[in-house]
C-alpha cells in the first residue's frame, strides 16, 4: 500500500514538472493580484481591507488548487487518449464550484462571519464563469500553439523536399563529364568521380540540418567548380568574395549550387564564362550576388512565371522561407541573381 501510494505521488511530481503548471501559477497569481487592484480602485476602505485579507484565500482554493487539479486529471486523460474539450471544461467548473465554496466556508469558519459568503446559487454561476473564461482563453492559447507547431513543421517538410528535388540536377552534367573522360583520360575521370562523391556527401550529411554556414557553401561551390573546369577548361573564370565576417553566417544548405548551376545552364554558347559572386553583411542582413556574362534570364523566368522547373522557382520558395528571405532577378550585361535574408 505505502509502495502504491509513493509510486502515485512521485507520478505527480513528475507531472508538476509540465510547463502548464508553472505558467498556470503566474497567471492565476496575476489575475489574483488584478482582482485586489479593482477593489484598491473602489476607494472604499472596508473593501480593500476585505480585499486584502481575503486575496491569498482566493488565490488558494479558488484559483492555483481548481486549476492544477484540473491540469493533473486533464493530463492523466489525454496520456489514456482521453480529448474532450466538453469533458476537461467540465471538469475545471466542478473544481472552481468547489474551490468556491471552500472559500466561503473558509471565512465562514475563520473569520466567524455567518453564512461565509452568502452566495447560494451564485457560488455555481460563479465557478461557471470564471472556469468558462479561463479555459476558452486556454484553449485558444493552446490551438494557437499546435497551429504555430503544425505550421513549422511543414515549413520544414517543405524545405526538404525542396531541397532533395534539387539535389539531382547537378549530377547529370557531372556524370556526363565522366562518361566522355573514363576512356580518354580515366585518372581525370577518377578525379571528377571523387569530387562528385564529395559533393554527393556533403548533401547527405546536411540532409537534416536546418542551416550551414558560408564558409563550408563555398567549399562546396569550390568543389562544383573544379568539375565545370574539366568541361570548360581555361573558357572558365569565377571571381568569388566574401565578407570576412559573413564566413560563419547560418544559410539553408545547397543554397548557392543552383545559382552558380543557372549559369552554367543558360550561358551553354558563351565562349568564355565569367562568373563573379560577392557575398556581404548590409544591415544586419546578409546579401549575396551571383552575376555572369551570359544572355540573361528568359522574361518568363524574370517575373518567376516559369515555375515549372526546379532550380530558380524552388530557390525561391526557399528563400522566402527565411526571415526577411527575397530573391531578385535581372539581367545586367548577363544574368544577376540577388539573395537577401536577415542574419
Amino acid at each position: 500500500m505505502i509502495a502504491i501510494a509513493h509510486q502515485y505521488f512521485m507520478s505527480i511530481l513528475k507531472d508538476l514538472k509540465h510547463p502548464f503548471f508553472a505558467k498556470s501559477f503566474v497567471v492565476v497569481l496575476l489575475l489574483d493580484i488584478a482582482c485586489v487592484f479593482v477593489f484598491f480602485e473602489s476607494g472604499d476602505i472596508s473593501s480593500v481591507s476585505s480585499a486584502l485579507t481575503g486575496a491569498p484565500i482566493w488565490f488558494v482554493f479558488f484559483y492555483w488548487l481548481p486549476t492544477w487539479s484540473t491540469a493533473l486529471i486533464v493530463l492523466r486523460l489525454r496520456r489514456r487518449g482521453y480529448h474532450s474539450l466538453l469533458i476537461e471544461w467540465m471538469i475545471l467548473v466542478v473544481h472552481m464550484t468547489i474551490g468556491n465554496q471552500c472559500v466561503s466556508w473558509f471565512i465562514e469558519y475563520a473569520f466567524n462571519v455567518e453564512g461565509g459568503l452568502n452566495m447560494g446559487l451564485g457560488i455555481i454561476f460563479n465557478g461557471l464563469m470564471w472556469a468558462t473564461c479561463l479555459y476558452c482563453s486556454y484553449a485558444m492559447l493552446e490551438y494557437r500553439h499546435k497551429a504555430s507547431e503544425q505550421k513549422l513543421a511543414m515549413q520544414k517538410a517543405k524545405l526538404q523536399t525542396l531541397r532533395y528535388q534539387l539535389n539531382p540536377h547537378f549530377m547529370f552534367n557531372s556524370l556526363n563529364t565522366i562518361s566522355s573522360y573514363i576512356h580518354s583520360d580515366p585518372n581525370l575521370a577518377d578525379e571528377v568521380l571523387h569530387k562528385l562523391a564529395d559533393i554527393l556527401r556533403y548533401s547527405l550529411d546536411t540532409g537534416e540540418l536546418e542551416e550551414t554556414t558560408i564558409k563550408e557553401e563555398i567549399e562546396l561551390i569550390n568543389k562544383y567548380l573544379e568539375i565545370e573546369k574539366v568541361r570548360f577548361g581555361d573558357n572558365l573564370k569565377v571571381e568569388i568574395t566574401v565578407d570576412p565576417r559573413a564566413s560563419d553566417i547560418s544559410i539553408p544548405p545547397l543554397l548557392l549550387q543552383p545559382i552558380f548551376e543557372n549559369c552554367f545552364k543558360h550561358c551553354r554558347t558563351i565562349e568564355s564564362l565569367h562568373i563573379q559572386c560577392r557575398i556581404y553583411l548590409k544591415n544586419d542582413k546578409v546579401i549575396i550576388e551571383v552575376s555572369d556574362n551570359g544572355y540573361g534570364f528568359q522574361e518568363s523566368v524574370l517575373s518567376f512565371i516559369h515555375s515549372q522547373g526546379t532550380g530558380i522557382h524552388n530557390l525561391r520558395q526557399r528563400i522566402e522561407l527565411r526571415p526577411n528571405g527575397k530573391l531578385t532577378l535581372s539581367n545586367k550585361s548577363g544574368a544577376h541573381v540577388k539573395v537577401e535574408m536577415s542574419v
